[in-house]
């Protein structure tokens, strides 16, 4: 059966690098049986960098994960989303950083300008979102509704061996 719901995860709290850390292998570990090795490992990735980028950037330091698996016609649709409140510089920068990206045409090339850009820029660098994109080869985006931000990773992990 496309597009059936295979494993979902839905988590508020108020996270912290040792909280980000527990959730992350909890997240590699409860959807490694859904996806292969290289798809949990993507998933993990992902949590861990939208996470980080939530427990800093959120204006009253709540968060909240939600995490979804559906099956597809050769593998899975995994669709990571957090949502955080955020402050007017914070929601700025977040347009700004989704519109250099939407720009850009090879992800890995601008998440290495993006390195380059910011190792000059104390305590604020947007590399998590660009990491997502390059390394765990995920689309990302972004939702807004007044101060409410949600960011979107997702992507197909091809696995012909599992139905």
């Amino acid at each position: 059966m496309a597009n059936e719901l295979l494993g979902s995860f839905d988590l508020v709290f108020r996270p912290s690098i040792e909280l980000i850390t527990v959730v992350r292998r909890f997240v590699q570990d409860f959807y490694h049986h859904l996806l292969d090795d290289d798809g949990s490992s993507q998933l993990a990735l992902a949590t861990h960098e939208l996470l980080e980028n939530a427990a800093k950037y959120s204006i009253n330091k709540e968060a909240r994960l939600s995490i979804d698996v559906f099956r597809i016609e050769k593998g899975r649709h995994v669709v990571i989303r957090t949502t955080n409140r955020a402050g007017p510089n914070d929601i700025q920068n977040i347009k700004e950083l989704f519109g250099e990206m939407a720009e850009a045409t090879d992800p890995f090339a601008f998440y290495q300008t993006l390195m380059r850009k910011t190792a000059r820029v104390p305590n604020h660098s947007g590399l998590g979102i660009a990491r997502i994109a390059a390394e765990a080869d995920m689309q990302v985006t972004h939702e807004l509704q007044g101060d409410e931000l949600s960011v979107l990773a997702s992507c197909n992990v091809v696995m012909e061996d599992k139905p």
